[in-house]
């Protein structure tokens, strides 16, 4: 939980002075899997991010997530950690809208083990005010390395505008 509260000061401190766009802090809930045999499926954790708007239509800035599986078979359960930057492209302006997006960054495991992340995302985002917003969507990658894995995830959140 502490890499999360790191990875959320990082993101707002990074992202506050890259544009002049809006300023959006995202959350949510997520579940996906990984391609290890040892660990039990669907992996649980969380997202958050804070996004700056770079024009119109597109949305970049900094992520963090956390997951954790159980292990099966005598194995201890795992935790990873990602921090990275973050694009989405919006087709079109609207209550609802599709989105497009990317994820490019560091995922660590609970065993220190560094891997290079990077995946795509797809998702649909709900206006319900100037302010809030709910998403819901899926993301496919990797995590390149020694310890690497296959990546999927289904995400659901809460997207704030901060200004």
């Amino acid at each position: 939980m502490s890499r999360l509260i790191l990875g959320l000061a990082a993101c707002l401190a990074a992202t506050t002075f890259a544009s002049e766009g809006d300023l959006l802090v995202e959350g949510g809930f997520a579940a996906g899997s990984r391609t290890y045999t040892a660990y039990e499926n669907p992996n649980l954790g969380g997202t958050i991010s804070v996004l700056k708007g770079f024009n119109d239509l597109t949305d970049i800035g900094l992520t963090a997530s956390f997951d954790h599986a159980n292990g099966i078979l005598n194995t201890a359960g795992q935790t990873w950690t990602t921090v990275g930057i973050q694009s989405w492209y919006t087709a079109f302006n609207g209550d609802i809208r599709p989105q497009i997006g990317g994820t490019m960054g560091v995922a660590v495991d609970g065993d220190g083990n560094a891997m290079f992340h990077v995946a795509g995302r797809l998702r649909g985002l709900m206006e319900f005010s100037t302010v809030f917003r709910l998403f819901a969507g899926a993301a496919v990658g990797t995590d390149m390395g020694d310890h690497g894995s296959i990546v999927t995830k289904g995400e659901f959140g809460a997207q704030f505008l901060i200004r």
